[in-house]
């Protein structure tokens, strides 16, 4: 019943008029040997006759115009269906005019919105085609696809596999049955670390120092935030001897944030390690000069022990470990090569000695047990939350080359070894600009086949000029 709810719910509203698809390109593009076949592929759900020569003509008994005629009933039948045709150029070159017409007159009468697609691939330009070939496909309605080259990012797609992670595989390790009958040796000392060029030197130094300025930044930030608590003012400078003349005695080793500060300048701090190992001898001197007898003794020891948590709050809350361990690599591969890191340190700097007035009375956190009268210092910041992180990012872990892992020591040697294969990889995207599909195969198999020889050894000088010469030599 026309206008009928039900009716309209029943009967399926067309999506498509005639769909049709041309795979246009030039020879070796891919479009019948890749691109169609990756199209039915993603259309299996849906039935696929092949109307190609060898179905035509295959079968003695029927004509190729029978023959023709049996897959479109049968494509009408088991709609929504697919019609392929590959290489429709030759096809219709080839066969004969009575099958042209029947599959002409077949393809007509298919109703305008039957769910059947037809699919063609064709090695010319669609304005190459017959005109009737033509016909079929309308470029003004998206029906015809032209196969461009691969390019450079495709390109270098296809080769990133094969020259950077195939190519530096290492050998397979050997079976434990022959291991067992070999000789038990003891275990070789590690080769010695790479040397490095003095351009990749420069490169690594630089490396470091971005990720130690980041570093920089943070204990300057907490230093700054505690020296402006007034919590802290008795440790914000050094103790007086002249005040306490026996100081010197007790305490081996004085510290207190301006010395801190000193030491973050002159970039003796490599890991936050260091700085809140000078920062505990703050306190610890301070509990150790002042001992726990009157109530100003008190306060000064309860001042102390609020900086131990309060710096041990702050690292824990704003601190990634993944960025402690870059530090601490750095440490380590500086001191295996011998890399004094005060060299990087400002020029000129210099601490003079501060003076102090007859009168002045000034107490250290190490000092007598009254409050030190001393005034803050005055380069200090605005206080921060405590939520908050060095501007710069103290979670930036991709200031270095990192593994899996987040290691810096192991993959400095790495960053550098693999510009050979990146090389590589670049020459074989340069040479083949302006390739088709089929000779990025052919060059692809020359590759493999080079890796394949090469596949048991553990030094790949000999495979990477193999391969650099397959590149080279390829046309």
């Amino acid at each position: 019943v026309t206008g009928c709810p039900c009716t309209e719910i029943l009967i399926p509203t067309p999506t498509s008029y005639r769909p049709r698809l041309l795979l246009a390109g030039r020879p070796g593009s891919g479009q019948s040997s890749h691109l169609a076949p990756a199209v039915l592929h993603a259309l299996e759900k849906f039935t696929v006759y092949t109307l190609d020569m060898a179905v035509l003509f295959g079968v003695s008994t029927t004509s190729p115009e029978e023959a023709c005629a049996q897959m479109f009933c049968e494509a009408k039948r088991t709609s929504p269906s697919i019609l392929y045709i590959p290489h429709i150029q030759r096809w219709w070159d080839t066969v004969g005019s009575a099958l042209r017409a029947t599959f002409l007159s077949l393809l007509q009468d298919i109703p305008s919105f039957s769910p059947i697609l037809l699919l063609a691939t064709c090695n010319v330009p669609h304005s190459s085609l017959f005109p009737e070939v033509q016909d079929l496909f309308c470029a003004e309605y998206g029906e015809v696809l032209q196969v461009q080259v691969p390019t450079p990012q495709e390109r270098r797609n296809f080769f990133d596999d094969l020259i950077l992670n195939q190519a530096a595989k290492a050998p397979a390790s050997q079976k434990k049955a022959v291991l067992a009958a070999l000789e038990v040796l003891p275990v070789a000392p590690p080769l010695p670390p790479r040397m490095l060029t003095e351009k990749e030197q420069q490169r690594l130094e630089e490396q470091e120092e971005d990720t130690l300025r980041e570093l920089r930044l943070f204990l300057r930030d907490v230093t700054n935030r505690l020296s402006q608590d007034k919590r802290f003012k008795a440790f914000t400078k050094p103790v007086d001897l002249e005040e306490v003349p026996d100081y010197a005695t007790v305490i081996e080793q004085p510290m207190d944030l301006s010395t801190v500060l000193s030491n973050i300048d002159t970039h003796k701090y490599v890991t936050v390690k260091e700085f809140v190992h000078d920062v505990d001898l703050i306190w610890k001197n301070c509990l150790e000069y002042n001992p726990d007898k009157d109530p100003s003794d008190r306060q000064i020891r309860h001042r102390a022990c609020a900086l131990k948590d309060t710096v041990q709050a702050i690292v824990k809350d704003e601190l990634d470990e993944d960025f402690e361990k870059i530090c601490e690599d750095i440490k380590e591969s500086r001191s295996t090569r011998g890399c004094s890191t005060s060299r990087f340190a400002p020029s000129y700097y210099h601490v003079h000695p501060k003076t102090r007035a007859v009168d002045a009375k000034s107490t250290d956190a190490a000092g007598p047990s009254k409050e030190s009268t001393a005034a803050a210092p005055s380069a200090v910041t605005t206080p921060r939350p405590s939520g908050y992180t060095n501007g710069s990012g103290i979670g930036q872990r991709h200031l270095l080359p990192l593994d899996q892992d987040g290691g810096y020591k192991t993959s400095v040697l790495s960053w550098f070894s693999a510009p050979s294969f990146q090389e590589l990889l670049q020459r074989a995207v340069s040479k083949t600009e302006g390739y088709e599909v089929y000779q990025l195969e052919k060059l692809y198999a020359l590759l493999c086949q080079s890796i394949y020889r090469h596949r048991k050894d553990y030094d790949k000088t000999a495979l990477l000029k193999e391969i650099e010469n397959e590149i080279e030599d390829f046309s």
